[in-house]
């Protein structure tokens, strides 16, 4: 199984590479995962892990196209069951150029806590101010829905969000120093709630890179989350996919 994939991954790349603009139609994720160790206050090792299943990006080099991404899994403290959240059919819309690219989408299903939320909104923006220079913004909320599940049909409008940001360069290299930023938002239950803004800095990695593709691309860095208290976080990366800058 995991030589078909890579096979299919790289004949994505070969159809990419083949493309006339800068920036390629099409991208692949089998499997993308981030892993973040930190020193917990009352239970020794954290773990924060955030993973993404299979997705497919096609459409025109410059305007339309389309993602769907199957599902998506965040534990921002692996160890309790109840924050654990699932999304399932995610679809995005895409406006892509140069030296811009913005995107709203819609997760069709999110499983927040135990509660289940249906069509939950996600957006975000890409530019590209250099060929050298990768910014990027994404929110998504979970406390934006149409209905739920054991929840009634209330919008939150405030909380259960999350803000990234990140910045590369050099952007076409398959090594390249990474900054991010993170805000989270989140509602557990009544009791409790996560809170927290993590910097992180590191290095991009990619088995392989031209303008607009990275071949299995992945991160190692060092982040300062903070909530309570103030933690120094280990972050690891892996993907297995073809995408673009």
């Amino acid at each position: 199984m995991r030589s078909i994939s890579l096979a299919l991954l790289l004949a994505v790349a070969r159809v990419a590479a083949a493309e006339p603009c800068e920036h390629t139609g099409l991208a692949i994720t089998m499997f993308d995962s981030r892993s973040t160790l930190a020193t917990a206050p009352d239970a020794g090792l954290g773990l924060d892990v955030w993973a993404h299943g299979p997705s497919i990006t096609w459409g025109r080099c410059h305007g339309l196209r389309h993602r769907i991404e199957s599902v998506a899994f965040e534990a921002p403290d692996y160890g309790d069951p109840d924050s654990r959240f699932l999304h399932f059919a995610r679809y995005q819309l895409q406006w892509h150029d140069d030296t811009w690219s913005a995107y709203a989408g819609v997760r069709a299903v999110t499983v927040w806590a135990g509660e289940v939320r249906f069509a939950t909104p996600v957006a975000g923006l890409r530019t590209w101010p250099s060929s050298d220079l990768a910014i990027s913004f994404e929110l998504a909320s979970a406390g934006v829905f149409v209905a739920a599940i054991e929840g009634g049909t209330r919008r939150r409008l405030r909380g259960d969000l999350a803000l990234e940001a990140k910045a590369a360069w050099p952007a076409t290299s398959a090594t390249r120093a990474e900054l991010r930023a993170r805000v989270r938002d989140y509602r557990i239950d009544d009791m409790r709630t996560i809170r927290d803004v993590t910097a992180t800095a590191g290095v991009g990695l990619a088995l392989a890179a031209r303008p607009g593709v990275r071949g299995m691309p992945g991160f190692l860095g060092v982040a300062v989350r903070r909530d309570r208290a103030t933690e120094i976080l280990l972050v690891a990366e892996l993907a297995l996919a073809v995408t673009d800058n």
